[in-house]
């Protein structure tokens, strides 16, 4: 299928909120290994084979499209992981020389990581406080992890040093370092210890009333350069929810933020980054949901995008008060045409709806017509797109 049929990918901003990578979070880049600062919602690892949206695919046409001395990362070595929802420092080679010094330097514990991370049950805890802990893992089923004795057969041992930077309630602000970089190592290790991280709904975060995505970040990374040597540091900026945490205030604040709003909305966008990519292939999607409300950490608001356009529902007041900022960024990234519904809790739209319009768009590479000026009975319910699959097949 060609855009000039309908299918709206022209109008789909690619170049913007869906590019393979973005400059200002490259690091460090040179023709043997780079440094990148990885945002929330990116993964290291694709969960499926469908939607390859993961570091290394991604970092592989970025560098298609940007080669360093004209050179194309096509061999590439990922040394570490980090979650899809923690964000920070991570580090990928492009040689066969530094493939090797790098995988040398992590086995021996050459390489020094330190992370940040916002802790619940923490009241009891003191600035300045130092935190040592050792546990033994066990990984289980689907990727969850426990603690457990030191004689069982496949316990990997795990030690966590900590510094309590601040102290805020029943919150803390800590500094983390770990030796082994075991799964989830410092997200099970804190949890058992009683200091569950934000926003972790594995491991049990203790505060279900205020949404949040994972505040586990890492900070900063220290590695001998492979192959001119040194001892170079990297740095990642620390996103702006932990400052925001630890100041205090409720879920709802966040769209009285605008840095807050622009990264909760930038992170909402990078879970969907794959999905978004289908669109250029045959298993053509351009409807789909991009903010589905509390999963993102974004209570009262769900959109849904129509090959170009955006469907906005609005469930409670503050997103109300909060529309032109919601949509002075959106327009930022190249999303220009929305149609706002509002629940009658949250009152009359505060920036009226600039079109109502019929649309066709795509699930699948199957058409569907929508009418964007059904208010909130517009569309497709995009969240059954998964069940509409399986009819589809069964039918075939």
């Amino acid at each position: 299928m060609t855009d000039s049929e309908g299918t709206g990918i022209a109008e789909l901003p690619f170049a913007r909120v869906w590019a393979p990578w973005w400059p200002e979070r490259v690091l460090y880049r040179d023709a043997d290994f780079c440094v990148l600062d990885k945002p929330a919602g990116v993964s290291c690892q694709s969960a499926t084979t469908e939607h390859c949206d993961d570091v290394y695919q991604r970092w592989r046409l970025y560098t298609q499209q940007n080669p360093v001395s004209g050179l194309v990362a096509d061999d590439l070595g990922v040394h570490q992981r980090l979650d899809q929802m923690t964000s920070g420092v991570m580090l990928l080679t492009s040689s066969a020389a530094a493939h090797a010094s790098m995988a040398k330097q992590f086995a021996t514990k050459q390489v020094k990581k330190r992370y940040r991370v916002i802790v619940g049950g923490a009241g009891r805890l003191t600035k300045g406080q130092r935190i040592n802990l050792e546990h033994f893992l066990l990984p289980r089923h689907r990727g969850y992890v426990r603690t457990t004795s030191s004689r069982h057969p496949a316990a990997r041992q795990a030690n966590l040093r900590a510094e309590v930077l601040q102290v805020a309630g029943d919150y803390a602000h800590l500094r983390v370092q770990i030796d082994q970089g075991r799964t989830h190592q410092i997200r099970v290790q804190l949890a058992a210890a009683g200091y569950p991280v934000v926003g972790d709904r594995l491991y049990g975060s203790v505060d279900d009333t205020s949404p949040s995505p994972l505040l586990l970040h890492a900070e900063s990374l220290a590695c001998e350069h492979p192959i001119q040597g040194g001892l170079p540091t990297f740095q990642a900026p620390l996103p702006p929810l932990f400052d925001a945490w630890m100041q205090g205030g409720t879920a709802d604040d966040v769209f009285r933020d605008a840095s807050r709003l622009h990264y909760l909305l930038f992170c909402a966008l990078q879970l969907r980054w794959g999905l978004a990519h289908t669109a250029l292939d045959q298993a053509q999607t351009t409807a789909f949901r991009l903010v589905n409300g509390v999963n993102d950490a974004l209570p009262g608001l769900v959109i849904d995008l129509y090959a170009g356009t955006l469907h906005i529902q609005v469930m409670n007041p503050q997103v109300n008060a909060a529309l032109p900022l919601l949509q002075e960024q959106l327009r930022c990234w190249g999303f220009d045409h929305h149609v706002v519904a509002c629940h009658r809790e949250a009152g009359a739209p505060s920036t009226p709806s600039s079109i109502v319009e019929t649309k066709r768009v795509y699930e699948q590479s199957l058409p569907y017509q929508v009418y964007l000026g059904a208010g909130l009975g517009t569309g497709l319910y995009v969240d059954q797109r998964d069940n509409r699959k399986r009819v589809q097949d069964f039918a075939k």
